[in-house]
């Protein structure tokens, strides 16, 4: 993959996962999700959240790597301590 296409993958994304999306309005994952939602944002929608099912609608995946399908930008909204796996766990699934 060229330099163009890592790019494209970054400002233009046909899949984003939301680490840490949550239902809850009070948590940075919702205004997360929400801002995806509402913008009508055209690509896939994949909120990681082991605890929940559903979010927004969407079916929510415990982890990034039980999202069946390939996954252009990641958006960590989780606490500092988690957030190293969570991008070790980003960079095996590629």
């Amino acid at each position: 993959m060229d330099l163009v296409d890592q790019l494209n993958r970054i400002f233009s994304p046909s899949a984003i996962a939301v680490i840490g999306a949550s239902a809850n309005p009070a948590k940075p994952g919702f205004l997360c999700m929400s801002s995806l939602v509402e913008a009508g944002f055209k690509g896939k929608i994949y909120p990681v959240n082991p605890g929940a099912s559903e979010i927004f609608g969407l079916k929510a995946y415990p982890s990034v790597r039980a999202i069946p399908a390939e996954v252009d930008l990641a958006v960590v909204v989780i606490p500092a301590e988690l957030t190293i796996s969570a991008i070790e766990e980003c960079i095996s699934k590629g």
